[in-house]
């Protein structure tokens, strides 16, 4: 049996230069890890 996980918090952050495009997705139970996790992997 899978067991499926649910997140109560996510994040996404997108850049577009010159067509290219950059994306962090962050995914958590703990809305300040998700907000600590998206911008040090954007970073």
């Amino acid at each position: 049996m899978e067991r499926v996980v649910q997140f109560t918090h996510s994040s996404k952050l997108e850049e577009t230069v010159k067509g290219v495009r950059i994306s962090v997705h962050v995914y958590s139970n703990n809305q300040e890890q998700v907000i600590e996790e998206a911008l040090n992997t954007y970073l």
